[in-house]
């Protein structure tokens, strides 16, 4: 039988709700360290609500929305747009994951504000400043307790005239080789849906695969899958440009000798990391990127059944998956090990059944 999903909307600030609405078409999303996606469709003179209600309880910008799947909550985020098409009668929405709000936040503090602090609190400092130093800004995120442990200790200065939102800063320190991993977590108690910060060092997810439940394979309970191999988006050699001027400018560099000794010839990349102005940060960015971007950059998509072995709402982001493929392409196998960063979902219509893309971070041959 497929899963059903129901689709509940929320003042954003009280976390009141204000009911469940009739969405179809759906296809949402979410990615570690950054803002997931939703699209969804209902209509006027639908049978659940009324016309005038349906409005009233889905304004963009004030407007919770969560995703349940069964009595689990699997997405949670910020209704950002509707649109009305009035031959169908069609109310088109999008949103994304309430960590979208961080990038339409700005700290501005009246002098540079200077926090050398572990990665992991940093980002929870930002959070709370950006929910408690102006009216109106608290959307209910909390913190329900954890332990830095052995992060690395971080300086980042925000100047007033920097005018740099509360994202860009956490895409900063979650960009770093050595960065840390954070996402806002939604689960309901008592009826009603809580959010809160979710962090770790250095990775979110479990790192070991020790049962079947972190196994892929093809063919198996891998329905379909693409492989990508593209030396135009790889380097060999990476410039990370930060703050100053002319010989003052701070540039970090990092290179893949190996790969170049190996017959790939020199190519490179130069990244901007504002706000950076420590030599030894800038190398640190410009070793990330090595590592995310190597040459060729090897691309894997999954597609598995919501329904199978591992069911949706039994993994969490950052799990690491042991991978098993033999077929023309790789007729004497080949076994991968990969790291869920995100997914993109389409819930199961009266035609269709629920399909799981997984978006993947790195690869390890085995």
């Amino acid at each position: 039988m497929a899963a059903e999903y129901f689709y509940v909307v929320a003042d954003l600030r009280n976390d009141n709700i204000l009911g469940e609405i009739p969405v179809e078409g759906v296809s949402f999303d979410t990615i570690l360290n950054s803002a997931g996606n939703f699209q969804g469709a209902t209509h006027l003179d639908n049978r659940m609500l009324d016309n005038d209600t349906l409005i009233d309880i889905t304004p963009p910008g004030r407007t919770s929305l969560f995703i349940y799947k069964e009595s689990e909550i699997v997405w949670g985020g910020i209704i950002w747009a509707r649109w009305y098409q009035s031959q169908g009668k069609s109310l088109q929405f999008s949103a994304q994951t309430f960590e979208s709000y961080a990038y339409r936040r700005v700290r501005r503090p009246l002098v540079p504000q200077i926090y050398t602090l572990k990665q992991t609190e940093i980002i929870d400092a930002m959070w709370g400043d950006m929910q408690t130093l102006n009216p109106y800004s608290s959307i209910g995120v909390g913190n329900p307790g954890w332990a830095a442990g052995s992060d690395v200790v971080r300086t980042v200065t925000l100047n007033p005239w920097d005018l740099r939102t509360y994202g860009e800063t956490f895409d900063e320190i979650t960009g770093y080789d050595n960065g840390c991993d954070y996402r806002i977590r939604v689960y309901e108690d008592n009826g009603v849906p809580i959010k809160y910060l979710d962090l770790m060092y250095p990775r979110l997810g479990s790192g070991s695969i020790t049962t079947t439940h972190n196994v892929l394979d093809y063919p198996g309970n891998i329905k379909n899958y693409y492989y990508t191999e593209n030396a135009s988006e790889g380097n060999t050699k990476y410039f990370a440009a930060g703050d100053g001027d002319g010989k003052g400018k701070v540039i970090g560099t990092a290179e893949d000798t190996a790969k170049m000794v190996s017959g790939y010839p020199r190519l490179d990349k130069v990244i901007s990391v504002q706000g950076v102005s420590i030599l030894a940060s800038a190398t640190r960015k410009a070793q990330a990127a090595l590592l995310k971007g190597p040459v060729p950059q090897e691309k894997w998509q999954f597609e598995i059944s919501g329904s199978d072995a591992p069911v949706f709402g039994s993994y969490t982001l950052g799990d690491s998956f042991q991978v098993n493929i033999e077929d023309p392409r790789f007729p004497s196998g080949r076994q991968t090990t990969i790291r869920v960063v995100g997914w993109t979902v389409s819930p199961p219509t009266s035609n269709s059944t629920e399909e799981i893309s997984l978006i993947l971070e790195e690869q390890e041959n085995v």
